[in-house]
C-alpha cells in the first residue's frame, strides 16, 4: 500500500473516531429535575442534559450525561442534601456505587404514566420522530408539562461536613418517603455552581482526583464507606461522560 493510501486510511479512521465521540450526530434532551415535599413545597431543582448517538467505532448506541448535582433543603429542617448524578440503587449485595442514571428509561416511564393521567401533553405523535433508538430518545422532547418519577428514585446524599467529602452518607429511607421527584423538558441552561456548595471539588479537579476518598476509581465493597464508592462524576460531569448502552 502506498504512503498516500495509508495516509488516507489514517484520516478516515480519525474522522470515524471523532464522529463516534460527537453528539452532533445524535439527539440531545435537556430536562429539569424538581424535588418537592409531600405538600408540594419546592425543595430544589437542577437542569441536566443527556445525549444519545450511534457509535461508528462500536456497534452500540452511546450516551453522555452532562450536569451537576444540585442541593435541596430537606423537609422538617434546614439540613441540606444533594441530588447526585445517579439512580438510587436497589438492594443488591454486589452494588459498589450509585446505579447509572438511565435518563431514557426514567423519563419514558414517567411521561408515559403522566400522559395516561393527562398530566402532560404531546406536541406531536412519537411516530413522527423516527424509529431508531436515538430518534426515539429525542422524541421525549415532544412532551409538555411535568411528570412524577416514581419507579426509579434519584440518588440523594448528605454530608456531615460539606468541606469533607469523606463524610458523605446516603439519605435515610425515612426522608426518601417525604420526597417527590418530577421531570420536565426544558431549554434552560444546564445547572452550574456545585463548587459553591461542595468546595473540595475544585481541588480534586485540579489534582486529577476522581474519587471522594481522595483516590482514583471506585474502591471497596458493600460494607465500606460510601466515600470509597462515589466519584466526582457522580456530582459533576462535563461534555464527555459516556454511558454505553444498547437499544432504547
Amino acid at each position: 500500500m502506498s504512503a498516500k493510501r495509508i495516509l488516507i486510511a489514517i484520516i478516515i479512521i480519525i474522522l470515524l473516531s471523532l464522529s463516534s465521540c460527537s453528539s452532533l450526530f445524535g439527539e440531545a434532551v435537556r430536562y429539569r429535575i424538581t424535588v418537592e415535599d409531600q405538600s408540594g413545597n419546592k425543595l430544589g431543582s437542577g437542569v441536566w442534559e443527556t445525549k444519545m448517538w450511534w457509535s461508528v467505532a462500536l456497534p452500540v448506541y452511546e450516551s453522555s450525561l452532562i450536569g451537576q448535582a444540585f442541593p435541596i433543603t430537606l423537609p422538617d429542617g434546614e439540613e441540606q442534601a444533594f441530588v447526585a448524578m445517579g439512580r438510587a440503587p436497589r438492594s443488591n449485595p454486589y452494588w459498589y456505587g450509585p446505579a447509572d442514571l438511565n435518563a431514557r428509561s426514567i423519563m419514558y416511564l414517567a411521561f408515559k404514566a403522566a400522559l395516561k393521567k393527562k398530566e402532560v401533553s404531546e406536541k406531536r405523535p412519537a411516530s413522527e420522530y423516527g424509529s431508531n433508538s436515538a430518534k426515539k430518545f429525542g422524541s421525549l422532547r415532544r412532551f409538555q408539562g411535568r411528570a412524577e418519577i416514581i419507579k426509579d428514585r434519584l440518588f440523594v446524599v448528605t454530608f456531615a461536613d460539606v468541606n469533607d467529602p469523606e463524610t458523605v452518607k446516603k439519605l435515610s429511607e425515612s426522608f426518601y418517603g417525604k420526597l417527590r421527584f418530577f421531570v420536565e423538558i426544558t431549554s434552560d441552561p444546564i445547572s452550574t455552581g456545585i463548587e459553591k456548595h461542595l468546595p473540595w471539588i475544585v481541588e480534586f479537579e485540579r489534582k486529577n482526583i476522581s474519587g471522594l476518598d481522595g483516590l482514583a476509581g471506585r474502591q471497596g465493597g458493600e460494607r465500606d464507606p460510601l466515600s470509597d464508592k462515589l466519584l466526582i462524576s457522580d456530582f459533576k460531569t462535563s461534555a464527555w461522560h459516556p454511558v454505553f448502552t444498547r437499544g432504547f
